[in-house]
Order: C-alpha cells, then structure tokens, then sequence
C-alpha cells in the first residue's frame, strides 16, 4: 500500500481505522514483508470500543511458524482519535511475529481513550521506529484495564503497552500526558516495555498523572 490519504472522519465502534479497520495477514511462506508507504489521514477517527487507530485499526499478522514482517515509511496523522482500549495515533494495536520497521512517522493530534493508548500504538510488539514525532499532540486516558485485581493504564507518549522486542532511537517526546485515573504505567515514552533497546529519546513535555510507575520515558 502506498500514496493511500483520508480527509473525511471516520466512526464505528471496534476496529475502526483513518484508513484501515483491520489489516489481517496470515503469511504461508517465511520472510513476507508486507510495505507501505506514504500513508496519511487527517480526518477524526471515532470508536465506541477497541481497536482504533489515525491509519489502522490494528495491523496483525497471524503468529505462525513463518516470520512476516512489515516495512513502513512515511505514515503521518492530523486526525483526533478517540476509543476504549487499544488506541493509537497511528495503529490501535500492532503486531507482527518478525522484528518490523517504522520510519519518519509523525502525529500531530488528540489521543483518547479509558487505557492501552500512546500516539503511535496502543499496544505494540517487534517493532523498529526511527525517526519518530509527535508534535504537540495529547495523549489521555481516564480509566484502566482489569488485570486480575490489577489497574493497568497502560499510557505512553509514543506506544502504551509494548509486549517485546521494541527499539527505538531518534525521537523527541513534544505530547502532554494527561492520566486521571488510578491504574499503573504512565509514561513520556512508553507505558509498559517488556523487553527491547531505546537510545537518543528525549521527552520535553510534562506528565500530568495519579498512577503508580510513571517515568519521563516509561513508566515500567
């Protein structure tokens, strides 16, 4: 996919994207790398429920034994987004089971939802992004998700909740973050990182929050 823009809003209420609800690959042959390319919206993105995201919904590629992966350059989002869980500037939720790359993304809009919400992705895995912006837009979430007894935010300046294998270099944090609720991890970066390498991060911006474990650049 490339050369892809929305201008228009967009509403619904689960896997609602500025372009894409739902991008599902199931890879039946090892090393796929699915592109894209010069992907843009600019239009409100509105869902009643989870998965909602400025480009994608969720982009998933199915954990099999084949490795896929994605290539993505140029993806940029003007547009508000608002859901529940899984809420993210660019992608509600990414994943993909080989190690993909982001590069030259920005965001530049208000992110809201009750928890699992970051700019770029509210819940992220195998992951690279360079070159990343977010300029001057609001990341907020009012509420938590139950994990056991457990409330877990899961807000972050770039990506709320990264379950493994995220690395990021290059990147300036310019989003307010805005937590009124009691749950865990707030941070300028990252929510919640389970594992990954992060180097050249800066965070200008203050965090405005009531949780436990919230840092300038990840919460835990």
């Amino acid at each position: 996919y490339s050369n892809v823009s929305n201008t228009g809003s967009v509403s619904g209420n689960n896997y609602v994207g500025g372009l894409f609800g739902r991008l599902y690959a199931k890879q039946y042959t090892e090393g796929y790398t699915l592109k894209l390319a010069t992907l843009t919206n600019s239009g409100k993105v509105t869902g009643n429920g989870n998965y909602v995201g400025g480009i994608f919904g969720e982009l998933y590629q199915e954990d099999t034994h084949y490795s896929a992966y994605v290539n993505a350059t140029d993806l940029t989002n003007t547009g508000d987004v608002c859901g529940t869980y899984y809420v993210g500037g660019l992608f509600g939720r990414f994943y993909t089971n080989g190690q993909s790359t982001l590069k030259n993304a920005t965001i530049n809009a208000d992110i809201t939802s009750e928890a699992r919400v970051g700019a770029i992705a509210g819940d992220a895995e195998n992951m690279t992004i360079t070159s990343a912006t977010n300029e001057g837009s609001t990341v907020k979430a009012n509420g938590y998700q139950l994990d056991g007894t457990n409330k877990n935010a899961y807000l972050g300046g770039y990506i709320g909740y990264c379950g493994g294998n995220i690395t990021m270099s290059n990147a300036i944090n310019h989003v307010t973050i805005d937590y009124r609720s009691e749950g865990r991890f707030v941070g300028g970066f990252f929510g919640y990182v389970n594992g990954g390498s992060l180097t050249d991060l800066h965070n200008t911006k203050p965090i405005s929050s009531m949780a436990d474990f919230v840092g300038g650049i990840y919460g835990y």
